[in-house]
């Protein structure tokens, strides 16, 4: 019986920006505003709610992982770092 922590993984670490992270934002609730007004255009009462059910999901979802306890790191680095120290992660070069 093979032990599942023996397995190799690959992890990519990928950093996001600020104005990156508003724009994710602001494109996931729009998504949701599109589908009710498209719904409302061509007069589809199911296509609205689908998209009263995407924004409901989407504010839930920020709301439920506000209160979860978060380390936020400025640089890609910092969560290697962070990685190594606490878990033993070690990233070998890609090169």
């Amino acid at each position: 019986m093979s032990n599942e922590n023996d397995k190799s993984q690959n992890i990519s670490l990928l950093a996001q920006t600020f104005w990156g992270g508003v724009l994710v934002n602001i494109s996931t609730f729009l998504l949701g505003f599109l589908f009710m007004g498209a719904g409302i255009l061509v007069g589809s009462h199911p296509m609205e709610w689908v998209g009263f059910l995407i924004f409901c999901i989407v504010i839930t979802a920020k709301a439920i992982n506000r209160g979860k306890d978060r380390i936020a790191f400025t640089c890609p680095q910092e969560l290697a770092d962070h990685l190594r120290q606490n878990y033993g992660v070690v990233g070998k070069d890609t090169e």
